[in-house]
């Protein structure tokens, strides 16, 4: 297990610290993003992985990388994710197909982002990361689950290859999490790596990104996926942290709340140019354009969300007003009142943040009368401001 001193830790989280600020300017919707992860070290795995909460590396492979190899790597983990990944694969998925073609899907959409310059997803002795669906088409174009049923006919051809020369590809078990890595969020440092209960390293290689798997190196000069077999996939990030569906609903929940947040605050920025490049981008990536087309449709009328609150108001017998039979006695009398519906303990929430206009607000306040109206007045609940 490799120990660093505390100028080394330091010197590293300087370092990731300033890559980190400099993509403010470059690329300042992944760089917001990145403030939602920790960085962390973690000598038990090849180069680098996430697991949905943090980005941690390997420290010496953090030294044989360039600046600006790293901003790249920090786009590419940030972007898993962002688009779920992590928390997105189903128990019954070709996990080593998944992985492959969230790369593709990620890599691509950097690539875009980057004004199309092949040389930002590009790594040293690795070459250019594969950014292109089998049929060659850019993956930015796809969804994963579309990229992933393609690469699953793909893999099927292989296997079938009557000259049999189809390698075969790695199986990656479940339960391989790592258990223990150095968070540098808070600049404190105890000790570095990750081991399992029986001591044996917990990075798992997946095609040469893991530091004790079975999987060969697959570190060929052109990376793209149309150009080799689908099982000499290039990838330099380790996916076997990832831990799945089944209990993560509620981080993919938050995650894209994050991204429709970073969305609203960089979209109507001017589009910058890149360095080295004729091109430039705009400031938000076309899968963040997805998420929020995809999320803007699917949204629920508020009638419709208010129904779910309606309660029955049972007051069978009321003075208001009381029973007309008895209006020229000497008593009132309660009448009998038919069951009425009611909504209670409701919050509307108003953004009054920059991004909403005075009409906006406007349209916020007609709509939350009109759903009071609806009630006629059988309404209780509060009304609270945020920005």
């Amino acid at each position: 297990m490799v120990q660093l001193t505390k100028d080394e830790i330091i010197k590293i989280t300087q370092r990731l610290q300033s890559v980190r600020q400099g993509l403010v300017q470059k690329a300042p919707f992944y760089a917001i993003l990145l403030f939602g992860l920790r960085f962390s070290l973690d000598d038990m795995v090849e180069r680098v992985y996430t697991d949905g909460e943090r980005i941690a590396f390997n420290p010496d492979f953090l030294n044989e990388i360039t600046d600006r190899e790293l901003e790249f790597i920090m786009l590419h983990e940030v972007s898993h994710v962002a688009l779920g990944h992590p928390f997105r694969f189903m128990r019954d998925y070709d996990i080593e197909v998944f992985d492959q073609a969230c790369d593709i899907v990620v890599n691509s959409n950097i690539y875009n982002y980057m004004g199309n310059d092949e040389s930002f997803i590009t790594i040293n002795g690795l070459g250019v990361m594969p950014h292109k669906n089998y049929d060659g088409k850019e993956g930015y174009l796809y969804t994963v689950e579309q990229v992933y049923e393609q690469l699953l006919k793909v893999k099927g051809k292989e296997k079938k290859d009557e000259n049999g020369n189809a390698p075969d590809f790695v199986d990656i078990p479940d339960d391989h999490e790592s258990e223990k890595s150095e968070d540098l969020s808070q600049g404190g440092i105890d000790d570095i790596g990750a081991n399992t209960d029986d001591g044996k390293p917990s990075g798992k290689n997946i095609n040469g990104s893991g530091g004790q798997g079975k999987g060969k190196s697959s570190c060929q000069e052109q990376g793209e996926l149309s150009q080799s077999k689908a099982s000499d996939f290039l990838r330099f990030d380790d996916h076997s942290f990832w831990k799945g569906d089944d209990e993560q609903n509620v981080n993919k929940a938050m995650w894209e709340s994050r991204v429709l947040q970073t969305y609203e605050s960089v979209k109507n920025l001017k589009r910058i140019s890149i360095k080295n490049s004729s091109k430039s981008c705009g400031a938000v990536p076309l899968f963040a354009e997805r998420i929020y087309k995809e999320v803007s449709e699917r949204k629920l009328d508020w009638k419709t969300l208010l129904n779910d609150f309606i309660q029955e108001d049972v007051c069978d017998y009321s003075f208001s007003p009381p029973d007309r039979r008895f209006v020229d006695g000497d008593f009132f009398l309660p009448d009998f009142n038919e069951k009425e519906d009611s909504v209670e303990n409701v919050l509307f929430m108003i953004d009054t943040s920059a991004s909403m206009s005075d009409d906006q607000i406007g349209e916020v306040y007609s709509e939350i009368k009109g759903a009071i109206d609806q009630f006629n007045g059988k309404m209780k609940g509060w009304l609270g401001f945020f920005d």
